[in-house]
């Protein structure tokens, strides 16, 4: 695993979504909240990787998150970083056109299989801490209820992704710097 020290990244995830959907009692809810979230963090990757040439408004050619992951593979980012975000495309499709009403724990072991690829640090030993509305919880992720580690799952797959325009260029100065 390469140590790439500390990234701060410069898009927005929209905590409070993600808050929502993480103390949400409807599937659903959640499905529709993490889909979002992560078409807002595939079009920061888009922007960020194009130098803001990506033109979203009006156009319908990537209209769909499964269409801007495609675009974001030809410009040659890796699969293994795309994949935790098709799951959740697919997932939602799931739900939008098949009337799934319940996340499942294959869905579950799917997405986190594919976040610990892309981010080998993150395990079902991984804990978070969740503090707000008076509820403070430590707690392990192979802990969490079903729904709730589909949302820390896709929460963490979102960051991940929407940092990798800061961890690219990082990578990319450490290589161009001469080694002593």
């Amino acid at each position: 695993m390469t140590d790439i020290g500390s990234v701060t990244f410069s898009f927005d995830i929209d905590t409070d979504r993600l808050k929502a959907a993480l103390l949400s009692e409807d599937d659903i809810g959640v499905m529709i909240r993490c889909h979002f979230e992560a078409e807002r963090a595939a079009i920061h990757v888009l922007d960020a990787v194009t130098a803001g040439r990506f033109g979203q408004k009006g156009s319908r050619r990537h209209q769909y998150l499964s269409d801007k992951l495609d675009l974001l593979e030809i410009i040659g980012l890796e699969a293994l970083h795309l994949e935790p975000l098709r799951y959740i495309n697919r997932h939602r499709n799931k739900f939008a056109h098949d009337g799934q009403d319940r996340i499942s724990q294959t869905q579950v072991g799917e997405l986190w299989g594919a976040v610990t690829r892309a981010a080998s640090q993150l395990n079902e030993d991984t804990r978070f801490t969740f503090a707000g509305d008076d509820r403070y919880r430590d707690v392990r992720v192979g802990d969490l209820e079903l729904r709730e580690r589909y949302v820390i799952g896709a929460s963490s797959a979102i960051g991940v992704f929407a940092a990798l325009p800061e961890i690219l260029t990082s990578l990319s100065s450490r290589s161009q710097t001469p080694s002593e």
